[in-house]
């Protein structure tokens, strides 16, 4: 049986909000209600799932400059995003 990565729920909302349109992580946070902490390990556990990235970062998403890196679900992700978000209830 297949085994499906499983993504705490803050990576889930951060999915769910970058799934229809790109944003900067101030944005992200706002949204989220996320610290920059909580938005840094979140972007580390997509980092770390196998395949192509289900969340791209242009800029440093490393410190506390988090809040103005650029994030976005590829196009040729999003099916997997779905997959993902659908997997949530």
């Amino acid at each position: 049986m297949a085994q499906f990565p499983t993504l705490s729920e803050n990576a889930l909302r951060i999915l769910h909000e970058l799934r229809e349109r790109a944003m900067d992580g101030y944005t992200v946070m706002s949204r989220t209600r996320l610290s920059q902490e909580e938005l840094r390990e979140a972007l580390k556990e997509f980092s770390q799932l196998s395949g192509p990235p289900l969340v791209k970062v242009k800029g440093d998403a490393s410190g506390p400059a988090v809040g103005e890196a650029y994030l976005w679900v590829p196009p040729d992700a999003k099916g997997y995003a779905d997959f993902l978000l659908g997997n949530r209830r």
